[in-house]
């Protein structure tokens, strides 16, 4: 919501300064991701641009702002129908747009095609965005995600004395510039990254991604969208379960390939598996008839277990 206000006193700052409309009123154009990955991120910033209009007002100096919102799902084609669509047919004089990084860099490159339009970045955060053979009328009031990240590497290094981090990340290029911003101080300070796993943006389901993790790593830094929940990585101790969850952990441990399931007093059923040194579970799963048969993601999480060697994971 802050970037959004940043992005219409940015607006405001450039009207003023100059850039006059001979025009009653000054179309401005929106884009944000209301559809795809990055869904919940889009109407987050349409709230915040709202709340921006109901504290600026919709007036500049005696210029009437008009503003038209365009939707795009975060991959850079879409960025450019929208912004297209906007110049072409809704005729916006300045845009505020895009939400997210790759749709920064492309809408900054398709910026250049059109020099006689001001461009004002909403809240795309990959660096390459401005840093990178920037566009003349391509303006950017916020910060990119390595800024974001200034002082969490000294932190972990220095405060919390890790030495040895894996990084998991969306492939993507905001995420890209959230990792070095991370890597760059951590690194710097003396720390490894010993290991980088990047998923398809959207990643929900990181029972691979957990068994490729090294059990040697200090801790695991999660760079990742909406989508993606700190659940989804958790780590319990089999301690925390009875002894029929711990006799079939045991079971699917020593026969790799094998799918345990448990059905718990109260209906829920949890099923297991081994993958590589380590024990998946995933929880709340929902059993239906064959021609019913339906999977809600939103309810399963996959948790993992310590390593094959660990004493727990040992026959008693």
């Amino acid at each position: 919501m802050f970037k959004r206000c940043m992005g219409l006193v940015a607006l405001s700052s450039l009207w003023l300064s100059g850039a006059a409309f001979a025009q009653d009123k000054i179309k401005v154009g929106v884009t944000a991701t209301l559809e795809g990955t990055y869904t919940i991120l889009g109407e987050d910033g349409i709230r915040g641009f709202q709340t921006a209009l109901n504290t600026l007002g919709k007036k500049v100096g005696d210029k009437e702002l008009d503003f038209v919102i365009a939707s795009t799902d975060a991959t850079p084609d879409s960025a450019i129908r929208a912004v297209r669509k906007l110049i072409e047919q809704d005729k916006v004089q300045i845009l505020l747009s895009p939400l997210s990084g790759d749709e920064g860099i492309a809408v900054k490159n398709f910026a250049k095609t059109h020099p006689e339009l001001t461009f004002v970045n909403a809240a795309s955060g990959a660096q390459e965005t401005t840093y990178v053979d920037p566009a003349p009328n391509f303006f950017r009031y916020n910060m990119d995600g390595a800024q974001w990240q200034v002082g969490l590497g000294k932190y972990a290094y220095e405060t919390k004395g890790y030495r040895k981090i894996a990084t998991i990340g969306e492939d993507y290029s905001f995420i890209y510039t959230q990792v070095f911003g991370l890597v760059l101080e951590f690194c710097g300070a003396g720390g490894q990254v010993t290991n980088r796993q990047w998923v398809p943006l959207g990643t929900k389901d990181f029972a691979s991604v957990i068994a490729a993790l090294p059990d040697d790593v200090d801790a695991i830094y999660l760079a990742s969208g909406p989508e993606a929940k700190v659940g989804s990585l958790s780590f319990i101790h089999p301690s925390h379960y009875g002894t029929r969850h711990r006799s079939m952990m045991r079971f699917c441990m020593a026969h790799p390939g094998t799918i345990g399931f448990v059905i718990s007093q109260d209906g829920d059923i949890r099923a297991l598996t081994r993958v590589g040194q380590r024990l998946i579970m995933w929880e709340d799963l929902e059993v239906h008839s064959i021609h019913e048969y339906t999977r809600k993601r939103s309810r399963s999480r996959a948790v993992t277990f310590p390593p094959l060697d660990h004493p727990w994971m040992r026959y008693r």
